[in-house]
């Protein structure tokens, strides 16, 4: 957990062209659940590399 924290962190961060970044990490309950949301003002993803975004060794 705390690679994966600091990997989304760094990238937000990285990956920004912002004069200000920002980074923000919530948390809410759903049921039994507890969930985490990352959110970042940074350049984004592309729709044409989701299909890639949680396979393993893919960049």
């Amino acid at each position: 957990m705390i690679l994966l924290f600091k990997n989304l962190i760094e990238n937000g961060i990285k990956y920004n062209q912002s004069e200000a970044p920002v980074i923000k990490i919530q948390q809410y309950k759903h049921g039994s659940f507890i969930c985490l949301s990352f959110t970042d003002n940074g350049i984004g993803i592309d729709k044409k590399h989701f299909s890639k975004l949680f396979k393993m060794f893919s960049r």
